[in-house]
């Protein structure tokens, strides 16, 4: 038995059709149809079919439909019937078109998608056809979009393509996203970084040998249970569970996971329909190990429609908390959004639960340790390389990706002095490398320099070495400096740490501004 969805209209809407089965996954379409078209039979499956119609007018302006059609169960199901369906064999996939846009524009014969179920998960693969998209590549012009949105509601999305699309992709500069209910992947082409993948399988492999799958997923039931068991322990509501988000390589048995981008990554998730936006804090990822940190998180709103975007330079999974924090000793203090803000992001540290101490000084390893929490690093790096850091302190992870990534380094002599008070000019120099790795611009000329600094009191004051940085910093709005002076010897505290880390992720809108303390 079979149905068809057609469109007439004189106003020259465009309809997409879809069919989804009785356990809500999608087997048949989406189709496009334009007016006075048909779409291909859509095979119903015995139970409730329900078929999604989205109508778009030519001003853009969408609508859509849902239409429930059941079918009498089969009487001998094993004998005739052969339509769409997702079966419990993981291995009796039925394969539809999937509709991907190049530009805005929709293409039908390019991507092919395929459903299967195994331990009550259902998995959607996308394979994307080499050739057919190469030429529309071929047409697109520079920085080109190519979205492929999965629009059924399922536990797993693989998205599979070859490495020479990847290739393809990136001589155009192409950003690539993939979209599924439960979250969405935004990656340059460039940062699967194609030619590295293809030396680390193996010399002479060329990235057409190559598969890239683009994984978005709901966690395990094991990770769910252990980012549960860390909620009344860290005094956190999860207010969107776990979704994982991967990029691997393959190549016959071998297999290379992509977990580190030279630049900021977009991923986003959408919060619940009823829920205040205003309640989300941030995203945190959660690793196999049970540490959790911050990635920078911001929120954006679409046709009524809130989504945490979270901006990060590893892969990894994510959960949306809410989490709030208001320090004792941070009342009527100037730097009480920006402190309890971090606290509640779990950038920053109080000295216990209550307190935080705003106008003590604060060290060179304390301060490289909340660069790197507060960029969504994990401190979990192997070793600096500084003459006084040791393999057993403390700071060495942070240190060591910290240094990993540029963004500190030490004394002439190899040293790094990590329990040294950290002065305003070497905090501010930190954070110029931090702004670089955000993508704010700190190429600024020695005259340049000088003409930012020239109205403060004591620019002659400022190390050599730190004129530029603390010219950039400035110029950004990320340093204001006290009194018409930057004060560039003097230490800095855990309060103005707070502050310039906050603006930092602020004006590299990797976070909102600052919400009011509650």
């Amino acid at each position: 038995m079979t149905v068809t969805a057609s469109v007439y209209d004189e106003e020259r809407a465009r309809v997409t059709a879809s069919m989804y089965n009785n356990n809500g996954t999608l087997v048949s379409g989406p189709f496009t149809l334009n007016s006075a078209e048909a779409s291909p039979p859509l095979q119903l499956s015995a139970g409730v079919n329900k078929i999604k119609v989205v109508v778009t007018a030519e001003d853009g302006a969408s609508k859509t439909y849902e239409i429930a059609v059941t079918r009498a169960a089969v009487s001998n199901p094993g004998s005739s019937y052969s339509g769409p369906y997702v079966s419990s064999n993981p291995t009796d996939n039925h394969t539809v078109p999937l509709t991907i846009h190049i530009d805005g524009k929709a293409f039908d014969q390019i991507a092919k998608a395929a459903s299967s179920r195994k331990d009550d998960r259902t998995t959607i693969t996308v394979n994307v056809v080499s050739n057919p998209l190469m030429e529309k590549l071929a047409q697109a012009k520079d920085n080109a979009s190519v979205v492929i949105p999965v629009t059924s509601s399922s536990d797993n999305v693989i998205l599979t393509i070859t490495g020479d699309i990847v290739k393809a992709l990136e001589n155009k500069q192409a950003v690539l996203e993939v979209r599924t209910p439960h979250g969405s992947y935004r990656l340059p082409a460039a940062e699967i970084q194609i030619d590295s993948l293809s030396k680390r399988l193996g010399e002479s492999v060329k990235p057409s040998d190559i598969s890239v799958q683009i994984n978005i997923a709901k966690s395990s039931p094991e990770i769910m249970k252990l980012l549960e068991n860390m909620t009344d322990q860290e005094r956190f509501t999860v207010i969107v569970p776990p979704i994982d988000f991967n990029v691997t390589a393959l190549l016959g048995d071998k297999k290379v996971i992509l977990d580190k981008f030279n630049k900021f990554v977009t991923r986003e998730i959408p919060l619940p329909d009823n829920m205040d936006p205003s309640r989300m804090t941030t995203a945190v990822v959660l690793e196999a190990d049970g540490i959790l940190r911050h990635v920078p998180t911001s929120m954006e709103s679409r046709d009524g429609k809130h989504y945490a975007v979270i901006r990060s330079l590893t892969n990894s999974t994510y959960a949306i908390i809410e989490n709030s924090i208001a320090f004792l000793d941070m009342k009527g203090h100037w730097a009480k959004e920006a402190v309890n803000d971090l606290g509640a992001r779990k950038v920053i540290d109080g000295v216990d639960p209550l307190h935080y101490r705003p106008n003590e000084a604060i060290t060179r390893a304390e301060f490289a340790a909340i660069i790197v929490r507060a960029l969504g690093l994990a401190d979990d790096g192997s070793q600096a390389g500084f003459t006084d850091v040791k393999s057993g302190d403390w700071y060495n992870g942070a240190m060591a990706k910290a240094y990993e990534y540029g963004i500190i380094a030490g004394y002439e002599d190899g040293a790094f002095r990590p329990a040294k008070t950290i002065t305003r000019q070497e905090a501010i120099t930190v954070i110029a490398r931090a702004m670089k790795l955000a993508g704010l611009g700190t190429d600024i000329s020695a005259s340049g320099a000088d003409a930012v600094l020239a109205k403060f009191s004591d620019s002659a004051a400022i190390g050599t070495w730190a004129r530029e940085p603390v010219a950039a910093a400035v110029k950004h709005g990320i340093v204001a400096g006290s009194y018409s002076r930057i004060l560039p010897a003097d230490t800095l505290t855990r309060a103005e740490a707070a502050r310039i880390v906050q603006q930092l992720l602020v004006k590299s809108k990797l976070i909102d501004n600052v919400k009011p303390s509650r």
